[in-house]
């Protein structure tokens, strides 16, 4: 067998230390690195600092949306309620809106010292025809009866015909003890209808009913 040559046997020797060498020196730090789980890197923990921050701030733009989708909401379901439409896409539209019944009903109250006291306002017919007054009761309010009841007061009830000045101005009287019972910036008005003869009827029906409600149309009595 012929020998091993020198310089061959010296680099696998060398070879084997270096092998050694890395061997030990990976055991080493294994040995010293803590585990991941345990201490992520800093680069990891960075990230998800960022990426939280990044949720929050959607989280946030998440509400504020919904808030506003909410306000709109709102908005729009009250104009439906008082126009009876959708809300205008341009000035023709909105001008076709106000002059619609319903438009022109909102102005109208717009135009008002007190909101109505119900959606079926007009509470009472006055007749003042040659000096004689009759009043009939044209609607419930339910505000109206539960203030009479808690109060000891009475109320007639609906189709009931009051003749007379002094019925006449006893109801009156209880009508404006239930306005006066409002709360402050809470207050309302009733409607009422009047049918009168002579000027002077007109004048003494006007004088004595709208101390107490706002009118809601005039008529020449008819016979």
């Amino acid at each position: 067998m012929a020998p091993q040559s020198p310089l061959r046997t010296d680099l696998v020797i060398a070879m084997t230390l270096a092998e050694t060498f890395l061997l030990l020196l990976f055991v080493v730090w294994y040995s010293v690195m803590p585990p991941a789980s345990d201490n992520p890197p800093d680069i990891l923990k960075a990230l998800a600092a960022e990426r939280q921050k990044k949720i929050d701030l959607l989280q946030k733009e998440l509400t504020e949306r919904d808030r506003r989708v909410a306000e709109l909401e709102a908005k729009i379901s009250w104009w439906e309620k008082y126009f009876k439409a959708d809300p205008p896409q341009s000035l023709p539209q909105l001008l076709g809106i106000l002059r619609s019944p319903e438009g022109r009903a909102v102005l109208t109250d717009i135009g008002r010292g007190y909101p109505r006291c119900e959606d079926d306002n007009i509470l009472v017919h006055a007749s003042v025809v040659r000096g004689a007054v009759s009043v009939e009761l044209l609607s419930e309010s339910r505000h109206l009866s539960d203030w009479a009841a808690a109060s000891g007061i009475g109320i007639p009830v609906t189709r009931t015909v009051l003749s007379g000045w002094a019925p006449a101005r006893s109801l009156l009287s209880a009508v404006e003890g239930f306005y006066a019972s409002r709360p402050s910036g809470n207050g309302c008005r009733f409607d009422y209808r009047l049918t009168y003869e002579t000027k002077e009827d007109y004048y003494d029906g006007r004088e004595t009913f709208e101390h107490t409600f706002y009118p809601a149309g005039m008529s020449r009595f008819q016979q």
